[in-house]
């Protein structure tokens, strides 16, 4: 008997071991990090810094999914900037997850990435611009938000602004905690929060949103907050919905609007 008490405990502490190894997340984001990176015509000839936009794919995307929308090639020799597609890993939602202590995607994008991507080309970081879509806008403009330093201009097409209005979508509680009892975990990382973060700065946002798309009234929200804190917003609505259709045609509008604000050097 005493003998079967100890196999059969021995079996338990296996049982427990090997799911809480199962259960452990063993992950690095600069291991598995995937991007494309667009040069300008003339690059390889010349000394010359360029402007640099990142472009941030929607959930469930990845780091193809804006070439497969547009040409950025030649988006990238017509603007004269360089263009950037990182990986966000299907739905990371670009935020430092509070539930998962290895997903801390902010730091790993703003301290690692970053940086190790800029020290290969010749950037002028006092012309960094970021935009996405969907997950890839809410990314976008959280990050000029709570890094101005880093980014003069944003955009966001079709973003998720106000991610107190999808709590129970795209996998965001996974990372933020359920609303009703994490409540300061969505208020903390919603743009329509961290917009007054660029009252009286000089950085420039550009945000689109189709009249038929389901993130119409977060974006219509945001844009009401940007005026209480007077923030430099550009703000307009066309026919469409949350499609690539629409994103086809709005993406022309980010990259003029880039073109403006980039390519327009400070004496």
């Amino acid at each position: 008997m005493k003998t079967k008490i100890i196999y059969s405990l021995a079996i338990v502490v296996v049982l427990l071991l090997s799911c809480k190894q199962e259960s452990k997340i063993d992950f690095s984001f600069a291991e598995n990090e995937r991007y494309m990176v667009f040069l300008p015509v003339g690059y390889d000839q010349n000394e010359e810094y360029y402007p640099v936009l990142y472009m941030l794919h929607g959930h469930g995307g990845d780091y193809m999914q804006w070439h497969s929308i547009t040409n950025l090639k030649q988006a990238s020799d017509k603007y004269k900037f360089i263009i950037i597609t990182p990986e966000g890993f299907h739905d990371t939602w670009y935020l430092n997850s509070k539930m998962i202590p290895e997903m801390q995607y902010e730091d790993y994008f703003i301290n690692d990435f970053m940086k190790r991507v800029e020290s290969q080309y010749r950037i002028d970081a006092s012309r960094r611009g970021i935009t996405g879509l969907s997950m890839g806008g809410h990314g976008a403009i959280k990050f000029i938000c709570k890094y101005p330093e880093k980014f003069l201009a944003a955009g966001s097409t079709s973003g998720i602004l106000d991610i107190t209005m999808f709590t129970d979508r795209w996998g965001l509680k996974k990372h933020l905690g359920n609303y009703e009892n994490f409540q300061k975990n969505w208020e903390e990382n919603s743009c329509n929060n961290l917009v007054k973060f660029l009252a009286g700065k000089e950085n420039q946002i550009f945000v689109d949103c189709g009249v038929n798309d389901f993130a119409i009234e977060a974006n219509r929200e945001f844009q009401n907050q940007a005026r209480i804190y007077e923030v430099k917003l550009i703000y307009k609505e066309f026919e469409g919905a949350h499609t690539y259709d629409y994103w086809s045609k709005s993406v022309l509008h980010q990259l003029e609007f880039f073109d403006r604000v980039l390519n327009t050097k400070k004496e």
